[in-house]
């Protein structure tokens, strides 16, 4: 028999890799030195909560060691056979699953309002309208990004210049309780763009706080006319989550979007407990110049957002 213990990180696009099929899985929020761990609301580089030396030390002894494994300390999980330990940011702890996605996960949809720039829960509280905007306008987010933080791994992942992005933003009312996101948020926009070939487009998933503060939860891209959903008879990697779409990047399945065109995909898989009061918000882009060359600078997207082609999010969510 095979054992593997597969260790992958929030941020990371071994968040994805981990997560298909591993016996084992350690998912958490270190960087890649697992030195330094990434708290959103406090914005603070501090010492990582994992121990996951001992998690390693103790997946080997449990496998290859006749004494079995160690006994271990009352904050620490020991981990076994068929698990997935993953840490939940927000309140800062970890959890365990037996499979991933976890068992008694539901899935919250929010939708784009367009006219008052809402996330609603109703298609009926939605305000139809369509937005163009130039993606040129737009700015890059400062700070340390995700990219640079897996790889200058003294320097806390920490956006900055929400506002100064020029984001198209979505927000949705305070929330009523405690909401525990978990696994892989899903996107659907109905997209245009004058540079039909293409169409990227960027998003992020906030959380604006009861003091309005903007915390950063998980992002994802795509290249819009690569928005065709293949099946699951494809040949192709994929997320083992029926919820999130695949997409196989041929050039033989490249749409253009030169009209409202429907696109479905995945942001970054996340574990993020949201706070009482506070607020989601989408926020979506049309360039990341600082990470990827810009195929067309000059060109617009339109987003469509009405009760037929309705754009929204959609949430994975733990039970309570």
């Amino acid at each position: 028999m095979q054992w593997q213990l597969a260790m992958a990180l929030w941020f990371h696009p071994l968040a994805l890799w981990g997560e298909k099929g591993f016996l084992s899985l350690l998912s958490n929020a270190r960087n890649d030195l697992g030195v330094q761990f990434y708290d959103p609301y406090t914005q603070a580089p501090q010492k990582t909560h994992c121990a996951h030396v001992d998690r390693v030390i103790a997946f080997f002894r449990q496998h290859l060691d006749e004494v079995g494994p160690p006994a271990t300390s009352a904050n620490s999980m020991e981990p076994s056979l068929g698990t997935v330990e993953y840490f939940t940011l927000g309140d800062n702890k970890w959890r365990m699953a037996e499979s991933w996605p976890p068992p008694n996960m539901s899935r919250r949809s929010f939708f784009l309002s367009m006219r008052d720039r809402k996330l609603v829960d109703d298609l009926d509280q939605v305000q139809d309208g369509a937005f163009t905007w130039a993606v040129n306008a737009q700015r890059d987010l400062g700070g340390v990004s995700r990219w640079q933080a897996t790889i200058e791994v003294f320097n806390h992942m920490h956006y900055k210049g929400w506002e100064a992005a020029n984001h198209v933003i979505f927000t949705s009312a305070p929330l009523d309780d405690v909401m525990t996101i978990v696994g892989t948020p899903v996107v659907t926009l109905w997209l245009a763009s004058t540079a039909p070939e293409s169409g990227d487009i960027f998003v992020y998933l906030t959380i604006l706080t009861s003091t309005s503060e903007v915390v950063y939860v998980t992002e994802g891209h795509l290249r819009a006319a690569h928005g065709q959903i293949t099946g699951d008879d494809e040949n192709l990697p994929h997320y083992p989550d029926e919820n999130v779409p695949r997409h196989s990047f041929y050039a033989k399945d490249r749409r253009p979007i030169d009209t409202p065109t429907k696109v479905t995909f995945g942001l970054l898989p996340i574990a993020h407990q949201v706070p009482r009061e506070s607020c989601v918000q989408v926020r979506l882009s049309g360039h990341d110049a600082k990470h990827f060359t810009e195929v067309d600078p000059t060109r617009s997207m339109e987003l469509t957002a009405t009760a037929t082609r309705a754009s929204s999010l959609t949430l994975p969510l733990l039970d309570s």
